[in-house]
């Protein structure tokens, strides 16, 4: 691990710049500027005893009883100073060893989030005791939540300060060949709610209604449906103050955050959290990449003389990567044009990950070197073989470590993949760590969230974009703004950087579309690479199939976003405006990581308005405004920017600066 400074055992206090770690008696405190929590060492585990909001004063926790009650314990303590990956920022993490489980707390100077995982010496359920309240049922017993503790491990058990607060729960959704809707939200009251709640899901966030304040609770793991371990609920309030978030067994991490209450002070949060876990690095991230599948060809087009007019294509147009998807291999899989292919199993023939004979007879090396005279690179789709568990990751990462050491490849789309057990994840997760670290951070792995049973969003934070959707014309499948919709709603959680997003050749199979006025054909190609700039776009086509007027149009505004993406990257991506649906006035602030700059980006979808208002991060009063691309124009006055375009289906970027 890259800067990881071990200090001996039991080695407290310790810090890294804001982030600390000391014993206080029998608490634990861990924390930074931003965020503390405290943790009681109580009979074999970790009993929270309180989680600050340091910069809004707001302890969010009910005082446990007093501490010369509680039963004095052995512990142990390890701490790490440094990066924990080769593409982390540098952390603070404890290693507690107790009677009953092993925990991690990890702590990023200047994030208001500590990081938790535990594993347990036994499957029993560890916890603390919740201070019980009457259900309303004549009899006195302990809470539901109570007895569901009984049966499940624990991240955290508590009891809320204050209820006149709202709950907020977030669901996402992968396998997004046959999901549509990516982000579902429901709010429930929690100072008179159901008796109990009993949720699922991945994100939790409690914010205050009478002060400012939000709590949230992310589980960093796949999605319910996609976990190898499975719990009867993710996070459970009993009569609006019992809190319990569940974790498992297995040791998966659940992140508690703090923030201002704000949608937008959540976003901010949840965006840090994921920077934090994997920095952004100029030349390596957030790349412009295109893939030939996307035109429905499969691997029947593959082969070096359509690669080499591919890559001139890209050169021109501005293109960071061309990827070869399934096909360039000596293997056949069940997604090729020709029949008897296979979909795991891989490893049962030693040259399955060879070059194909007959598409390359020199291998790769020629399409390599292309591209880079073009001045861009190459990616491959790549599937680790998930038979008997991903028995055989270490072979894949070696296959992947060569492919990068002798040809400079350093972009995977990773497919393929299916979930079946625990071993299973824990093998891919090796997968992924050994690429990850042993090429020093350089590979970047496209995590395709299409089907099947996947780490999906929040699974493998550290590992590369999120592969989010296959959309075609050819079906149609394909809407523009469809896609900006999942962008946007998505992007209100997950930093777009981490979000693999398309744009189609809208030319091909307008018939098919009929009379629909949202179909590709009736949008401009600049227009459709806008609403994928600021994720990590998708060509999602042959490059060769774009007629001129397309190149044309696209070309310039590639250019423009190249000349900008390092600033656009390094800052703050907000969603703004109304959720994208074909009417909506729709876009992002862009707030550069100075401060001084931001970048509107909008989009004026079918409606008869022809201007709207944006709400900006920050006052930009006396600041220039300079309209990057597009017909509009942008007025700011202090934290407003009113909009103006005069005709639908089209965009604005402008950037405003001190």
């Amino acid at each position: 691990m890259n800067g990881m400074t071990l200090l001996p055992p039991t080695t407290l206090p310790a810090a890294l710049d804001d982030a600390y770690a000391r014993l206080d008696g029998d608490l634990l405190v861990t924390g930074n500027s931003l965020i503390e929590r405290r943790w009681r060492l109580r009979g074999g585990v970790l009993e929270t005893a309180a989680i600050v909001d340091k910069a809004r004063g707001v302890s969010w926790t009910r005082p446990l009883g007093d501490a010369a009650t509680q039963s004095k314990m052995a512990a142990s303590f390890a701490v790490e100073l440094g990066q924990q990956t080769a593409v982390s920022s540098p952390s603070l993490t404890v290693a507690v060893d107790l009677a009953i489980a092993a925990y991690r707390i990890e702590v990023f100077p200047g994030v208001p989030s500590i990081v938790t995982s535990a594993t347990r010496a036994n499957a029993a359920a560890v916890g603390g005791e919740l201070l019980p309240e009457a259900a309303p049922t004549g009899i006195e017993t302990a809470s539901v939540t109570e007895e569901l503790a009984d049966d499940n491990d624990i991240a955290d058990l508590f009891t809320l300060n204050d209820r006149n607060a709202r709950l907020k729960h977030v669901v996402f959704a992968d396998r997004t060949d046959g999901h549509n809707e990516l982000v579902l939200e429901s709010s429930y009251r929690l100072h008179w709610s159901e008796s109990r709640l009993v949720l699922s899901g991945n994100l939790f966030a409690i914010e205050l209604i009478l002060s400012r304040g939000g709590l949230a609770f992310l589980k960093l793991a796949p999605l319910p449906h996609a976990r190898p371990d499975k719990t009867p609920f993710d996070l459970s309030i009993a009569h609006g103050r019992n809190v319990v978030v569940s974790a498992l067994a297995g040791g998966d991490r659940c992140a508690t955050l703090t923030y201002d209450g704000t949608q937008e002070g959540l976003t901010r949060a949840l965006h840090g959290l994921q920077r934090a876990f994997r920095g952004y690095e100029e030349g390596r991230d957030g790349l412009f990449v295109s893939n030939t599948w996307g035109d429905r060809g499969q691997d029947g087009r593959v082969s070096e003389s359509f690669l080499l007019r591919e890559i001139d294509v890209a050169r021109r147009v501005g293109v960071d990567v061309v990827q070869i998807d399934d096909g360039w291999q000596a293997g056949r899989t069940s997604n090729s044009v020709e029949a008897g292919g296979i979909w795991e199993g891989f490893q049962a023939d030693k040259g399955f990950w060879k070059a194909h004979r007959e598409r390359f007879p020199r291998g790769l090396a020629p399409v390599v070197a292309a591209a880079r005279a073009a001045g861009l690179s190459i990616g491959l789709w790549f599937a680790p073989d998930s038979s008997s568990d991903f028995a055989h990751w270490r072979a894949d990462a070696d296959t992947l470590l060569d492919i990068h050491r002798t040809m400079g490849i350093s972009a995977f789309k990773i497919d393929g993949v299916e979930l079946r057990s625990r071993l299973g994840a824990e093998r891919l997760h090796e997968f992924l760590r050994a690429v990850r670290e042993e090429s020093a951070g350089r590979i970047v792995c496209d995590l395709d969230v299409t089907a099947q049973t996947r780490p999906g969003y929040f699974g493998a934070p550290e590992a590369g974009p999120v592969f989010v959707e296959n959309r075609y014309t050819d079906t149609p499948s394909y809407y523009p703004h469809a896609t900006l919709r999942n962008l946007w709603s998505l992007a209100q959680y997950i930093d777009p950087i981490r979000l693999r997003i398309e744009l189609l050749n809208n030319a091909r199979n307008a018939a098919k579309y009929g009379d629909d006025p949202l179909a590709p054909v009736h949008y401009d190609p600049a227009y459709l690479f806008a609403s994928a700039m600021l994720a990590s776009p998708l060509g999602w086509f042959e490059l060769t199939g774009l007629s001129e007027a397309y190149v044309a149009r696209v070309t310039p505004l590639v250019a423009l976003w190249r000349t900008h993406r390092d600033e656009l990257r390094r800052g703050v991506a907000l969603p703004a405006g109304e959720q994208p649906d074909g009417g909506a006035w729709t876009g992002f602030v862009v707030e550069a990581q100075g401060k001084d700059a931001l970048h509107v980006l909008a989009f004026r979808e079918l409606n008869d308005r022809p201007s709207t208002t944006f709400t900006l991060p920050l006052g930009a009063d006396g600041w220039k405004t300079e309209v990057l691309f597009g017909d509009g124009v942008v007025h700011v006055s202090g934290r407003q920017a009113k909009i103006e375009l005069p005709s639908p289906l089209s965009f604005v970027w402008a950037r405003v600066s001190a």
